[in-house]
């Protein structure tokens, strides 16, 4: 790596911190070899229950696990005790949940880390699964390597779905993320305590983007990170429809635009910045045109000055196609072809 590692640096830069409402933070006391699987839920009763059983027929202990209802109007609180009584009878395995006031996805997380013991922790939302041995292959990669960070593969539900295969190894995870070769997306990694505790955790006022504002963060940090392709998140697709919607919002591209400006003022004093601004360039001209085919030109607007001066030679690509996509509006297809265009101008 052309950067040095922060990790060991005893002071904690408190750039990498977003503002927070939880005012307390996660203890420095942990239970060697514990891991903290966290999972936040809101009137998805019925998801979370599923969820919950994948944590609980993992093959690893010892394994807690952390709900944190944020103020459900559903059953979720009563099927909670009532699960509760099967996780008693289970060895090596904790079981806790609290509810809150409504707040938001990450300040449940954030709550989840302050009632947490373990010294690995992994996210999952209230509709995900994981395959049985997903925690014991990554805990197991994470601790061969010494690692701070661990990634790993993930497919959808349904069968026949996509599949994503993480990467034997990468040199530059941070590059590698940033330019849409692996996923940001926190189902899939499994973060060591430390880490979690130099970064001040979840950042409570993006409303979308926010895994991804995690694992850039950290990642900001020059961690070792553990590579586990054989070990599988199972995602549910759709996703929760109100977090896939926000991304078509302007206050969600404005959380986005936050989130990839922030990464950029992290690593400005690099002397490889250059290599960082155009993976981010390109992921903000990436939102840019989804955003102008849902019609937000003036948050669109914004991700394209940004870009613009953060690479100033980023390029749309061909003008007739970009004037053909966004007549007929098509976001996703937008999106693919932004890709495309970057990794060829990678690869010249």
């Amino acid at each position: 790596m052309s950067e040095t590692s922060v990790l060991n640096s005893q002071q904690i830069d408190k750039s990498l911190w977003p503002e927070t409402s939880h005012g307390r933070w996660m203890s420095e006391d942990y239970e060697p070899g514990l891991v903290s699987v966290i999972i936040p839920t809101y009137n998805r009763a019925q998801g979370v229950i599923a969820s919950m059983d994948s944590v609980l027929a993992q093959s690893y202990r010892p394994l807690e696990l952390v709900v944190v209802d944020d103020g459900s109007t559903d059953d979720t609180v009563a099927r909670l005790e009532k699960w509760a009584a099967r996780a008693a009878r289970e060895d090596r395995f904790e079981f806790r949940y609290v509810s809150q006031d409504n707040r938001g996805a990450p300040a449940a997380r954030n709550v989840g880390l302050h009632m947490s013991r373990g010294d690995l922790v992994v996210f999952i939302d209230a509709d995900d699964l994981m395959a049985p041995d997903r925690i014991s292959l990554q805990a197991q990669e994470m601790k061969r390597v010494s690692a701070d960070m661990g990634t790993c593969s993930s497919r959808k539900q349904s069968p026949g779905g996509w599949v994503y295969r993480c990467p034997d190894g990468e040199d530059d995870p941070l590059l590698a993320v940033l330019s849409g070769q692996m996923t940001g997306v926190t189902f899939d990694w499994m973060f060591s305590r430390d880490i979690l505790m130099r970064v001040n955790g979840w950042e409570e006022s993006l409303i979308c983007y926010q895994d991804y504002d995690l694992v850039l963060r950290c990642l900001v940090l020059r961690p070792r990170v553990a590579f586990s392709p054989e070990a599988f998140s199972i995602v549910a697709v759709p996703r929760e429809v109100s977090v896939c919607h926000s991304k078509h919002t302007a206050a969600g591209l404005a959380s986005i635009l936050t989130v990839l400006c922030r990464v950029d003022r992290l690593v400005s004093r690099w002397s490889s910045r250059s290599l960082y601004a155009q993976g981010i360039a390109g992921q903000l001209l990436t939102w840019a045109v989804t955003g102008h085919a849902d019609g937000l030109h003036e948050a669109a607007g914004k991700l394209e000055r940004e870009a613009l001066r953060i690479f100033p030679s980023a390029c749309w690509g061909d003008s007739a196609l970009k004037r053909m996509l966004y007549r007929f509006g098509k976001a996703r297809l937008c999106g693919m072809a932004m890709r495309l265009k970057w990794k060829i101008t990678r690869t010249q």
